[in-house]
């Protein structure tokens, strides 16, 4: 039998790295190779400089790739003001300012420690963990151009009995944000080391353009133990939609716990209007992730069977004329499309016979069948030859009513609808 024989090669790269090549001999004409790359470089692209005023900030926290191709950041510390910068880095070019924090009368905030996240729409968002109109924190946006805007400042907090210091304290919202999530319904989540309604932090919500909502206010600590966790440090958003995260604290052996957190229904497609003849057919649709439920209504109540994520009607009558939504449910709550209306377009606008009514110097009519109409006009004469506009009825469905106020001042009066 053959002796295996072991031989080294090794060869160089294009790039000038070595590569070792260990080839063993099974005999027969066999062989097993096996590679084993050299020690990688590493590689000092920048020094953040030791500078008061440096517009790059110092001590950098994380770092995201932009969408652009290039790195964003930010640093907790120097910038021009001295409260901290957000900076754009590439490997090639160095480092470009974006925005120093001034923490001053605009309330932009201080120490960003969280690091950045870039929305869909091309802009980042941030939080600063001190400074805003409270000293407790901010959620801030920013264009890469350094345009910035503040969009939330976190309540003030107030120490419990006999304590001090900002672990101490307990507030509406949170304190001392850290940790910043863009989620799947566009909003941003996030987490507060300190404050809430206990004092041991929160998970928050901020809708852009809306408000901020308590998603979860975590148990007061007492003697470093609690049931959920308290100071929490991280949240991502698995793909289930709920979300997941870990507390630095707390828990039954007050040495911290990870938890999950479930989300309402998110809709990534809404129903849209439809405008369909008599008898013609429609078809709503409706598109959510993370549910479980799906029930469409008709004019705020129930469709009874209707609970498929498309809505399809085949014969169209009066009677179906109206607004639509879908509500979309799982074990966390509810979220609701938008209201869209179903029209009916070839019915022409009419007066309801049995709502004609004149009393006290005033007639009173009822205009129906508006669906898919646009605007109705009501005319008025006294001999059937000169008309005058004195109603204009905006765009609906359904029925609708008017009031002529200066009928009993006329011998005769006549009245006629169209659409212009």
């Amino acid at each position: 039998m053959m002796k295996p024989r072991i031989a080294k090669i090794a060869a160089r790269r294009g790039d000038g790295s070595k590569w070792f090549c260990r080839r063993l001999e099974l005999g027969g004409g066999c062989w097993l190779l096996a590679l084993t790359a050299a020690a990688q470089s590493f590689d000092v692209l920048f020094t953040f400089p030791d500078v008061d005023s440096s517009p790059g900030g110092g001590n950098p926290s994380s770092l995201m790739l932009g969408s652009n191709g290039n790195f964003y950041g930010t640093c907790v510390n120097l910038g021009a003001q001295g409260w901290g910068a957000v900076y754009q880095i590439s490997p090639y070019m160095g480092i470009t300012p974006v925005y120093s924090f001034t923490n001053g009368s605009s309330y932009d905030g201080s120490t960003p420690y969280a690091g950045l996240a870039q929305g869909t729409n091309g802009l980042f968002y941030g939080m600063a963990q001190a400074g805003g109109s409270n000293g407790c924190g901010t959620v801030f946006e920013v264009k890469s151009s350094g345009t910035f805007t503040s969009l939330y400042s976190f309540s003030p907090g107030t120490n419990y009995p006999g304590t001090g210091g900002v672990e101490n304290e307990y507030n509406a919202d949170g304190i001392n944000p850290k940790t910043i999530l863009l989620g799947s319904d566009n909003d941003i989540y996030g987490v507060a080391y300190y404050g809430g309604a206990n004092g041991a932090g929160s998970i928050f919500q901020l809708a852009k353009g809306g408000g901020l909502t308590v998603v979860h206010a975590f148990d007061y600590v007492s003697s470093g133990a609690n049931s959920d966790g308290g100071n929490p440090i991280s949240l991502l958003q698995g793909p289930n939609g709920n979300l997941y995260g870990t507390a630095y604290e707390g828990g039954s052996n007050a040495f911290g716990t990870f938890f999950t957190i479930g989300l309402p229904p998110v809709i990534t497609a809404q129903p849209t209007n439809q405008a369909v003849a008599l008898h013609g057919a429609a078809r709503f649709s409706v598109a959510a992730s993370n549910a479980l439920g799906c029930q469409w209504q008709f004019n705020g109540g129930d469709l009874p069977n209707a609970t498929n994520y498309t809505l399809s009607i085949t014969n169209v009558l009066l009677p179906d004329a109206g607004s639509y939504q879908a509500v979309m449910t799982n074990r966390n709550g509810a979220t609701a499309s938008s209201v869209v209306t179903l029209a009916i377009t070839n019915l022409p606008v009419s007066f309801v016979a049995g709502a004609l009514e004149y009393g006290g110097g005033q007639f009173s009519l009822e205009l129906t069948n508006l669906a898919g109409q646009g605007a109705v006009v009501i005319e008025a004469s006294g001999d059937l030859r000169q008309w005058t506009p004195i109603y204009t009825n905006p765009a609906g469905f359904g029925t609708a009513q008017f009031i002529d106020t200066t009928a009993g001042s006329n011998a005769f009066r006549f009245y006629r609808a169209w659409t212009p």
